[in-house]
């Protein structure tokens, strides 16, 4: 149960992340879904 609430958190961070990063890069919010959606495949 810890496990998976944990695993999760992490995940959900991990997608912030690369949402944030994506965000920052491209100063577009259009691409910036399309990359993390392209990212979180990749993750």
């Amino acid at each position: 149960m810890v496990f998976i609430i944990s695993s999760a958190v992490i995940f959900s961070a991990k997608a912030l992340f690369c949402f944030a990063i994506a965000f920052f890069h491209k100063k577009n919010i259009e691409n910036a879904i399309a990359f993390s959606k392209i990212y979180m495949h990749k993750c």
